[in-house]
């Protein structure tokens, strides 16, 4: 198994001679890897969650290729695969519900109510990208952080809340259901997604730089700074 840097020239290389890729990069930096990979006809199985139309890859190469997208836990990964393998079995789905989210075994402290367990820069695209899902059989498009509702869990001790994210991904083309499908991502009960729809409406997860004393900055960049530096999780020892 080898490591290299996505934008090295040695890339094309290993690419091509490579039975498998597996793509674990940033958010950003995906689609190009992918695109390579695909013209170079590899196989490729990527575990990261991105804001990219995964079906607007197209594969070029003289090889047969494979591209698996959104092969991590959620969103779009092991939670949609279980979905797609129970629909498989029934003759009919009415409505296909997904609620995720890694949230710590117990409430912790304001501001957020939450610890981060993944890419920061992921983590505000689950706030900012509009959420694609299905209602009354109708697809449609929604702001993410819409359709905040209380969620319980049975035998879990806390209250938790559930808000609209863009998870579906690949099940909107591969699954058809009567009602409703959509995925939510839960966080503990506290107004979280009230307090990070306000840095969101305000601009702090914009893709837009702005002059800060005479440097450009992206305002999301620095989010993602300030998140890695005061909720990321903490692992024992460390």
């Amino acid at each position: 198994m080898k490591r290299v840097d996505p934008l090295s020239p040695d890339t094309f290389r290993h690419i091509a001679e490579s039975d498998l890729v597996m793509a674990a990069l940033p958010a950003e930096q995906r689609p190009a890897l992918i695109g390579l990979t695909l013209r170079y006809g590899a196989r490729v199985v990527d575990v990261t969650f991105g804001n990219d139309d995964p079906f607007s890859q197209q594969a070029t190469g003289n090889r047969k290729s494979l591209y698996i997208p959104d092969c991590g836990l959620a969103p779009g990964g092991l939670s949609n695969m279980a979905a797609g393998y129970f629909h498989s079995v029934m003759d009919e789905t009415e409505d296909l519900k997904i609620y995720v989210g890694g949230i710590p075994e117990r409430p912790v402290p304001p501001p957020l109510d939450y610890v981060i367990t993944f890419a920061s820069q992921s983590v505000i695209d689950e706030y900012v990208n509009s959420v694609t899902w299905v209602s009354g059989g109708q697809v449609r498009v929604d702001p993410a952080l819409s359709g905040t509702e209380e969620f319980h869990l049975s035998g879990f001790p806390f209250a938790l809340e559930a808000f609209l994210t863009d998870g579906l991904r690949t099940l909107l083309r591969n699954v058809r259901v009567k009602n409703t499908m959509f995925e939510k991502t839960i966080r503990y009960m506290g107004g979280h997604s009230d307090k990070v729809m306000l840095l969101r409406d305000l601009g702090f997860f914009s893709s837009d730089a702005v002059d800060v004393a005479g440097y450009r900055v992206r305002p999301r960049d620095l989010t993602a700074a300030l998140f890695d530096s005061k909720l990321r999780a903490k692992v024992s020892g460390t």
